[in-house]
């Protein structure tokens, strides 16, 4: 169990939305790469709505169409915004040549359907988890912490969150919440549910351990 944001273009979001982006995140892309808006281009707009993967949860497309240099140039720049700060999340390193084998396409096929940047922090165990897609990303942290170690953890991730944000020109949702957090003033609400959260996953933690699972009985099973 894990306790998910999203970050996506602006473009994407409901026109419905009251919640703003944060006041820090720019309208404009850093380099000029993504256009005069910072939207995600056409081609991108017509694969998986980046506001259905923050409602369902992340499904990473097979195919996620042709590269785009200014997706490639964005997700480089959030990656070294990341692993600048946090040095600790380290790639994920995919095999292409047998990704490609069990594909059953070429290798460099399979490097431009496997192009996502995945991170992980493997050293301290605060299990921070992040994906960077051509126009969305995805940041998980697992309901283990608690206590002044869950604020330490997730000070981190709202850092995280922020140079992602900033980066990527990107909005962060919030799907446990259901809203859009305001990075200025939203940090004392998410570690709120965070560890309510972390609290009611551990209760039925211990209740698994002390009972097992128990499968439920047909109407007609009276023992």
């Amino acid at each position: 169990m894990t306790y998910d944001l999203y970050l996506f273009s602006s473009e994407s979001a409901p026109a419905s939305e009251p919640r703003l982006a944060p006041t820090d995140v720019p309208t404009t892309s850093t380099d000029g790469a993504d256009g005069a808006d910072g939207a995600v281009s056409p081609e991108a707009a017509q694969q998986r709505n980046p506001w259905d993967i923050a409602e369902e949860g992340p499904q990473r497309e097979q195919d996620p169409g042709p590269l785009t240099p200014s997706a490639e140039a964005r997700k480089q720049r959030i990656n070294k915004a990341v692993t600048t700060m946090e040095p600790q999340l380290k790639p994920f390193e995919f095999n292409h040549d047998e990704l490609a084998r069990l594909a059953g396409t070429t290798i460099e096929d399979a490097k431009r359907r496997w192009r996502y940047i995945e991170l992980s922090d493997t050293e301290d165990g605060s299990g921070i988890h992040i994906e960077l897609h051509d126009d969305w990303a995805f940041l998980s942290v697992p309901y283990w912490h608690d206590g002044p170690t869950a604020e330490i953890v997730f000070r981190r991730v709202w850092e995280v969150t922020r140079a992602i944000a900033s980066a990527g020109a990107y909005w962060v949702y919030d799907r446990q919440l259901k809203q859009f957090l305001n990075l200025e003033t939203d940090f004392d609400e998410l570690l709120r549910n965070y560890c309510e959260g972390e609290e009611l996953a551990s209760a039925a933690m211990n209740r698994i351990a002390t009972h097992g699972v128990r499968r439920p009985r047909a109407w007609w099973q009276v023992w």
